[in-house]
């Protein structure tokens, strides 16, 4: 569904930040707090606004007003902080996107390494702080609670019998 957004540009000094929103009166608004609030001393655009002389000094423009969805702002946005090549944007959108697909591209790949690194590991009984024979009474009342078998691994790792695991289901 589109909706219509404001493409605008803050400028605090010779350092530009460009953004997008629905409602432009509240966005600056909520750039003018956050430019006076301790909680945000370390974000670029907040941090450029104080040294330049607070929020009275800084210039703002609404540079379009589009109708677009969000993907298509995100890309709008993207394409205009690259154009007016802002120093002050933290977060570029897109990215997580363009994350998602890489992963979605190489699931099966990803998968088969995380598997492979931890199949030498599972074998054997390893915790740092609780001993073998307390993981194994850990294992028999977490299979009384939940009453659901183990797994052939949780069998093998901790030395489960048949009847202690009948015992434990009953």
């Amino acid at each position: 569904m589109n909706s219509f957004y404001h493409f605008y540009k803050i400028t605090a000094g010779n350092d530009t930040y460009i953004g997008k929103t629905k409602d432009i009166n509240r966005r600056l608004k909520h750039h003018q707090f956050r430019a006076s609030h301790p909680s945000y001393q370390d974000y670029p655009l907040y941090k450029k606004i104080r040294e330049n002389g607070g929020w009275s000094k800084v210039r703002t423009e609404v540079l379009a007003v589009e109708e677009l969805t969000d993907v298509g702002s995100m890309d709008r946005e993207k394409e205009l902080i690259q154009d007016n090549n802002c120093s002050l944007n933290k977060k570029i959108p897109g990215r997580k996107r363009f994350n998602q697909t890489y992963y979605q591209r190489n699931i099966e790949t990803l998968r088969e390494k995380a598997r492979n690194r931890y199949v030498k590991v599972k074998t054997e009984y390893k915790h740092p702080k609780k001993s073998k024979e307390q993981m194994r009474e850990i294992a028999l009342k977490r299979i009384k609670s939940t009453k659901r078998p183990p797994t052939d691994l949780t069998i093998e790792k901790y030395d489960l019998t048949a009847e202690e695991i009948e015992e434990a289901l009953a």
